[in-house]
């Protein structure tokens, strides 16, 4: 499967001073156009609603009526405000062009397909209004398989959907017959209706689909789900009418002020479409429409879910207590589903993050895991001796425990305990453990050593190096950027280390700025390999305490990949040099939206944000940081060598 990388060339630009002319006076006649056949169906609209609020004695006519009509026109207004926003910030875009008149023609008759059952002249009107809807429920509604064919980039691709283009447009446009012809669609076979929506719907997507998977470049993805992602929205909200009403036909009859409401979630459903092609096309928050999809799925799923159970229990109390308490069942119903909402939630949420998304974690213990509260507990391990060691005062308190100075055998040592709760856990006690394992075996300068591990009391602790100095993080703080020429020294200590730990069969997947220690000669000490893996071991890590540090994570540590090797050090230290050169890291946002970045967001470039960063250094950072371990520098040597050549 080839992906090739489109270019930013003029092939989806109008270049010419003809065509910029020519389109803006396009987008204002539509504007025009679309306004002047929207603000003539209002009053017959508000006049129609007045006619059935009388006659059906709704309370509060007013209020009902204008609220049903400020909604639908506020919705109306997003469509219109979106289609301008876009050709005012991209005038020169083509498919942004198209995208602008499709969504002023469809905000201004798209969304009131509804009226077309009711009554079709209230949509179309009379005399010169009934011209201008059809002008713009053409613009509307023929726009729409030409809009899917050329997004995102305004390219016909394949060559061959020319064909199933005309054929849509013809089929599309027999919709705006009169719904008494036998040339209207809905008067059809079943079988050339099928064969209608499978041409209209299916070659279109069937053109994504080959796009997607052969042409489109990473960000053109990202764009094609936020587009599917907004249709598909609209598309839930329209089938949500007819679910309804299938359910419970009495209570949403057509042109009932319950009907009425209903249809009002559709028409904010359709706001999915302007959303979703301004994310886009802006390419505003592009890489979080994977986080939107997956969260869209959980609660859609539970909707789902709690609906059929709502009606089951509907159904089964009216079996049980009779058909005369209706407004019983449905309380009961209601709270029962309320109830079980949240171990509903956990398990559909736990099955489509680590099933469908393939994710070692589920996103709530993701967020679990990135929150450290700090332990405010005094040192209770002062004045004993520990492997010959003195345990003196407390210099620094973490989630996991406490940290002493000691002092014995002519020297300063660090001791690092773990809270007697936290040792409870035997995940927690066998990271501890394998931190004082690697710290062992590895005899490196910039490796905290590990002298000691025992246990006393139920508090495990480790006896190592007391490195002194400041991490990583701080040092930046302090600091702020650094120059190439520093955080190349730097980078050549930790490559140096790892080299060393890798060569062993130690993986530390935990690399950040807080495991890295600056002596005050510049020098970096690589600590904590308290989720290191052996290569060689047949145990894994799972679960919230072996998540690790997300915002250096590399993908295939998010994936529930069966092999997590050296190479995932090597992606970590991309995001550690991109993060000494910009002070940024290069994915920000809540847990989620990072996790989701790493997975699929390509790596962003320095460069664009401190210029004066050498090629070589941001190139090394994008090898560092490829999605595929295959892509990246084989070992940490590598790395670090890349960082001075040229």
């Amino acid at each position: 499967m080839g992906v090739s990388t489109v270019s930013k060339s003029s092939a989806t630009k109008i270049i010419t001073p003809t065509g910029r002319v020519l389109s803006r006076l396009l987008v204002i006649a539509i504007i025009i156009i679309s306004l002047t056949a929207w603000f003539g169906q209002i009053p017959e609209e508000f006049a129609y609603y007045q006619q059935r609020a009388i006659s059906d004695n709704i309370a509060l006519a007013p209020l009902y009526i204008g609220a049903i009509i400020g909604i639908r026109s506020l919705v109306k207004v997003i469509f219109f405000a979106m289609g301008i926003l876009l050709y005012w910030r991209k005038p020169d875009d083509r498919i942004v062009i198209l995208t602008s008149i499709f969504l002023i023609a469809f905000g201004s008759v798209g969304i009131t397909f509804s009226n077309t059952v009711v009554d079709q002249t209230l949509y179309l009107g009379t005399g010169i209004r009934q011209l201008l809807t059809y002008i713009t429920a053409t613009f509307a509604w023929e726009l729409l398989p030409v809009f899917i064919w050329l997004f995102p980039d305004g390219r016909l691709i394949p060559r061959w959907g020319i064909l199933p283009i005309i054929i849509s447009s013809l089929s599309v446009g027999s919709y705006l017959l009169p719904t008494d012809s036998p040339y209207f669609p809905l008067n059809w076979s079943a079988v050339l209706l099928f064969l209608d929506m499978v041409i209209i719907a299916g070659t279109p997507i069937i053109g994504q689909v080959y796009r997607y998977r052969n042409v489109s470049s990473p960000a053109q993805r990202q764009q094609t789900k936020f587009a599917l992602y907004g249709f598909f929205f609209a598309l839930a909200g329209f089938i949500n009418i007819f679910a309804w009403q299938a359910a419970l036909p009495d209570i949403f009859a057509l042109g009932t002020p319950p009907y009425d409401i209903l249809y009002l979630t559709s028409d904010i459903a359709f706001l999915g479409i302007p959303l979703a092609l301004g994310f886009s096309l802006l390419h505003s928050r592009l890489w979080d429409i994977d986080l939107v999809i997956n969260r869209s799925l959980v609660y859609g799923s539970i909707a789902a879910l709690a609906i059929m159970i709502f009606f089951a229990v509907v159904a089964g109390l009216q079996i049980i207590i009779g058909q005369s308490q209706p407004l019983i069942a449905i309380i009961v119903a209601a709270a029962f589903s309320v109830v079980i909402f949240k171990p509903v939630r956990r398990q559909v949420q736990r099955f489509v993050d680590q099933r469908l998304y393939g994710l070692r974690f589920d996103l709530n213990e993701l967020h679990i895991a990135q929150q450290h509260a700090d332990i405010t507990n005094p040192g209770t391990l002062t004045g004993k001796t520990l492997d010959g060691y003195e345990v003196q005062g407390v210099i620094g308190k973490g989630g996991m425990g406490e940290v002493y100075t000691g002092f014995g055998n002519g020297q300063i040592v660090a001791i690092k305990t773990m809270l007697p709760k936290i040792a409870a856990d035997p995940e927690m006690r066998m990271r501890f453990q394998r931190e004082a394992q690697a710290g062992q075996q590895l005899d490196h300068p910039h490796i905290a050593r590990v002298y000691a591990y025992g246990e006393i009391d139920g508090t495990p602790y480790i006896v190592m190096d007391y490195v002194e100095g400041q991490d990583l993080s701080r040092y930046l703080k302090d600091g702020g950027v650094l120059d190439e020429e520093t955080a190349a020294q730097l980078m050549t200590d930790i490559c140096a280390a790892l080299d060393m730990a890798h060569q062993h069969g130690f993986v530390h997947r935990d690399l950040k700025p807080g495991n890295i220690m600056i002596r005050p000669n510049g020098e970096a000490v690589l600590m904590d390999f308290g989720v290191t893996k052996v290569t060689d071991a047949t145990s894994s890590l799972t679960g919230t305490g072996a998540i690790g540090t997300i915002d250096y994570m590399a993908p295939e540590q998010i994936a529930a990949a069966k092999s997590v090797d050296h190479r995932a050090d090597i992606y970590a230290l991309g995001v550690l040099l991109y993060e000494m050169l910009t002070g940024k890291k290069p994915f920000t946002g809540s847990p989620a939206q990072i996790l989701f970045a790493h997975l699929q967001q390509p790596p962003p470039d320095p460069q664009d944000i401190n210029p004066d960063i050498p090629d070589a250094f941001a190139d090394a950072i994008q090898q560092a940081m490829a999605k595929n371990p295959a892509d990246r520098f084989q070992n940490a040597g590598d790395f670090a060598a890349a960082l001075t050549a040229g």
